[in-house]
């Protein structure tokens, strides 16, 4: 549902400055939907008596496994290599396609999320072979997204589109190698750190793709966020033995 909100989004965009709408006031109208979230949010939930609360719990680093920490630091390193998509949104419009058009091919590439995100997260739930081949076939497909920098006009929109399946595919299967490793009492905490790691590590991805962009070129950056992928996606298949899965 909400790779099916950022399909609806972007072709409202599309629309308003198809009709010669400034950019400003496209980006004031997607202020509209955010209020409505907000409104629906403070007056549509039916009130609710408080949970008692938990007993709180020391957390540990070191409790956990030690393969489900790698596991979780090799995600983080998967993020560093991410490429966030507003550089290939700068990407595309290097490459020739008019602003005009880019809430267009995002929402195509919503789309296909939106189409792979729910087989993609059941495929993973099979056996730890099938997580394996999720993240090798995602990963791998990444790699060639990431390395291909000058496809053409017609090329921007098929690999713009590529990337995002790669998404899709392979954060489902990340998530069900953490619960594959993590124990049931600490499944809360793997996932928390999964996304705070991968959350984290967005940033400094971002500062280095984009200084190697403006330094040697997009070429060059999208080469460098290749090369960490096929590197951290080795990682996680070394790390995802199916016959390391921790007991439920």
């Amino acid at each position: 549902m909400d790779h099916a909100g950022a399909v609806v989004g972007p072709l409202l965009a599309f629309g308003l400055l198809a009709a010669q709408a400034d950019l400003e006031h496209v980006f004031l109208a997607s202020a509209i939907p955010g209020a409505l979230v907000i409104a629906l949010l403070v007056f549509g939930l039916p009130p609710v008596a408080p949970a008692a609360p938990a007993t709180a719990q020391r957390f540990s680093w070191r409790a956990l496994h030690g393969r489900l920490r790698a596991i979780i630091l090799t995600a983080g390193l998967l993020a560093v290599a991410s490429v966030p998509e507003v550089f290939v949104v700068l990407w595309a419009t290097q490459a020739g396609m008019a602003v005009t058009w880019v809430p267009l091919v995002w929402a195509a590439a919503s789309l296909v999320k939106m189409l792979i995100a729910m087989p993609a997260g059941i495929f993973p739930t099979g056996s730890g072979a099938c997580r394996c081949c999720s993240v090798l076939v995602g990963e791998g497909d990444r790699v060639v997204a990431a390395g291909v920098c000058q496809p053409g006009a017609v090329g921007v929109w098929a690999l713009f589109v590529a990337y995002a399946a790669t998404l899709a595919m392979t954060e489902p299967a990340e998530r069900a190698l953490i619960g594959d490793h993590a124990t049931a009492g600490e499944r809360g905490t793997a996932f928390g750190l999964y996304h705070l790691t991968s959350g984290v590590l967005v940033l400094p991805g971002a500062v280095i793709f984009g200084s190697l962009w403006q330094a040697l070129g997009s070429a060059t950056a999208f080469a460098a966020a290749a090369a960490i992928t096929a590197l951290a996606a080795a990682l996680m298949l070394a790390l995802a033995s199916p016959s390391r899965r921790a007991a439920p």
